[in-house]
């Protein structure tokens, strides 16, 4: 399981190249893989300093990914971070 991405990593490689957004929607992709898993909708602040013709070509970068199930980042147990 992948314990470094916070919303989650690609099931082939278990990374991330990051996330896009169209309109205030956040997808994260895998560029090696094109893969791309949805992580919410007005999270990040990014979407306010962009308009129509950047999202257009996020929404056409994104169609040509497929949509998977991300890895889901996997909490430690608190034995695991507790010192003895």
């Amino acid at each position: 399981m992948n314990r470094d991405h916070h919303f989650g990593a690609c099931p082939e490689c278990g990374g991330s190249d990051g996330y896009i957004n169209v309109r205030k929607s956040h997808w994260f992709v895998c560029d090696a893989h094109r893969t791309r898993w949805w992580a919410g909708s007005g999270l990040f602040s990014s979407w306010h300093d962009e308009n129509e013709d950047i999202w257009a070509r996020n929404a056409e970068r994104l169609g040509g990914y497929r949509e998977v199930e991300p890895l889901e980042q996997v909490e430690p147990d608190q034995e695991d971070v507790e010192p003895d």
